[in-house]
């Protein structure tokens, strides 16, 4: 489907804008890519960028329904942030949320029971030169950055976001308080009722979920923050945690030397090959999880940098994902139980193929 912006067609990496959505190779079979991504970009000088980790038996379904409403919902909030101060936009954003939660329930149909996603959505405001980040769950936000008092080629990756997991100390006290409890499986934490087994779920937040968030505590509303863009900010990195399972952020950072904001395309390119090859290495080559990766240059004026030095390592400090124990077995998943660039852009894989993303997503502002 067609790119636009304000009506007319419109090409991502003109904006130095790059992404991959590329379907896993699962050991339980043939199942759909769950992960979903947005861009998009409005006249009023806002650009969101969006990922959304979809779990469950439907997931997919969830993930890319909120590809579909609550960007447009931040943005036009967003529209007014200049009138605001930060607690305001922050309360204005968590409703938002809220609001496609409630979307989601009143649809049965698309399994909001018992599946549910993340969701990360950086709001870049170009005349304020700021980022507004809001997010459930732990599809993370990282920014790189040219590193302070270092070597000019230095980056360095300042993650803007927390994964959202139970065993979180204030997430545990909020899900106990809710009702809930906070369960240890041998090898991740899951919230689970007080009383029973209930969700199992290894998010504590999270949209869609209807049970746990009834029963076990788990909550929809998003954390909020801000971050004023300097000359040093670099490119803006919205993953799955099929990318960051296997790369640290400074792995990814160092990675994207070398590319300009012409090459948008081949960082997140590189981002994904790297994963799958880190998957398929510490699974003996059985699995890979859905891997998404949208990678943004924030000032396309600069050059690209050298590959020359690097601030870490090229292999990670433990070559096995966190879904599989060294002795092969698979553990901790987000599957639930235990055992537009107007841009308008953005989309999954087709949830029968393998390879990049493919458009799935018209301008609807």
């Amino acid at each position: 489907k067609c790119c636009t912006a304000g009506g007319a067609p419109f090409d991502p990496k003109a904006q130095s804008i790059g992404y991959v959505c590329r379907k896993g190779r699962k050991p339980s079979g043939r199942q759909p890519n769950q992960d979903s991504w947005c861009a998009h970009r409005l006249p009023s000088q806002l650009s969101g960028y969006g990922v959304f980790d979809g779990h469950g038996e439907k997931g997919h379904l969830i993930s890319d329904h909120v590809r579909q409403t609550l960007p447009m919902e931040v943005l036009r909030c967003m529209q007014k942030s200049s009138e605001l101060e930060h607690a305001e936009i922050a309360a204005a954003l968590q409703e938002s949320f809220r609001k496609a939660q409630r979307g989601l329930l009143a649809k049965p149909h698309l399994g909001t029971q018992l599946s549910g996603t993340t969701a990360t959505f950086v709001v870049h405001d170009h005349t304020r030169e700021m980022l507004t980040i809001s997010h459930v769950g732990d599809s993370s936000a990282v920014l790189v950055k040219r590193k302070a008092g270092g070597l000019s080629d230095e980056l360095e990756a300042i993650a803007l976001t927390r994964e959202h997991k139970p065993d979180l100390e204030d997430e545990r006290q909020r899900i106990e308080k809710a009702g809930g409890r906070v369960t240890f499986d041998g090898y991740c934490h899951r919230v689970f009722k007080k009383y029973g087994s209930g969700a199992g779920l290894n998010l504590s937040r999270s949209l869609g979920d209807g049970l746990a968030h009834r029963d076990c505590g788990v909550a929809a509303e998003p954390e909020v923050s801000e971050h004023r863009l300097c000359r040093e900010d670099h490119a803006l990195l919205v993953c799955s945690d099929g990318i960051w399972e296997v790369i640290t952020p400074q792995e990814a950072a160092d990675m994207l030397k070398g590319y300009d904001q012409s090459q948008a395309m081949a960082a997140a390119k590189c981002l994904a090959d790297e994963a799958t090859r880190r998957w398929l290495g510490g699974t003996g080559g059985q699995m890979t999880d859905d891997i998404t990766a949208v990678v943004v240059f924030l000032h396309p004026a600069f050059p690209a940098l050298s590959r020359a030095t690097t601030a870490s390592t090229t292999e990670p400090s433990s070559p096995l994902p966190k879904t599989m124990s060294r002795d092969g077995s698979f553990g901790c998943s987000d599957d639930g139980v235990a055992s537009s660039f107007d841009l308008g852009h953005g989309g999954r894989c087709h949830p029968e193929s393998d390879g990049e993303a493919k458009d799935g997503g018209e301008a609807t502002a």
